[in-house]
């Protein structure tokens, strides 16, 4: 999928099929992060219609994004979530696999953000979901997130892979570094965990 890629929305009004409509793929954004992980966005010229949730489509047919009824209609366009980085989610609730839940939304801070914030660059926990694995352990905003049991963490992508690598119920490490004055502490915080 590429900007300026041929899609198309069947879109649901009310619970019941309401339109249909095409256009293109004007934008991508690779990567929004979201909890225990990371999103795609796609950006279509397509009209959007308040209160509807959609499915987006591409010209042979597949289903490569998802429009919430809730989604923020200010701009007047369409935009899905693309559903490329689930996957793998996707495969696992219909088969009936349980995922690993870890409960932490993160985001990136490359060099040049980090030092506008006086901090060195990397993955960051921007927010902790309450009575998560991750809330019990005793993670917080502002960590520096590094590894999960033997994985290394440095985005949302590398996180999701950690943890579907990972099942509910195991018992592994977690590594984060904390800033404690002027320099970072390493962490390690044993946790359990939980499913999607």
């Amino acid at each position: 999928m590429s900007a300026c890629d041929d899609v198309y929305v069947i879109s649901m009004l009310n619970g019941e099929a309401g339109a249909a409509g095409f256009g293109i793929v004007s934008m991508i954004l690779p990567s929004v992060d979201i909890t225990d992980g990371y999103l795609q966005q796609l950006y279509t010229n397509i009209q959007r219609m308040d209160g509807s949730a959609a499915v987006l489509f591409n010209r042979d047919r597949e289903v490569i994004g998802w429009v919430p009824a809730s989604g923020d209609p200010a701009s007047g366009f369409l935009t899905a979530n693309g559903i490329s980085p689930l996957k793998y989610l996707i495969e696992d609730m219909c088969s009936g696999i349980e995922t690993a839940f870890l409960g932490v939304n993160c985001t990136w801070l490359g060099a040049e953000d980090a030092a506008r914030n006086g901090v060195t660059d990397g993955y960051y926990v921007r927010s902790v979901i309450e009575d998560s694995p991750a809330y019990l352990g005793g993670i917080q905003p502002g960590d520096r997130l590094v590894g999960i049991g033997n994985y290394t963490v440095k985005s949302g992508r590398l996180l999701e892979f950690a943890l579907d690598e990972l099942h509910p119920g195991d018992e592994t490490t977690v590594i984060v570094e904390r800033l404690n004055g002027e320099t970072y502490e390493e962490m390690e915080i044993s946790l359990t965990l939980g499913t999607r």
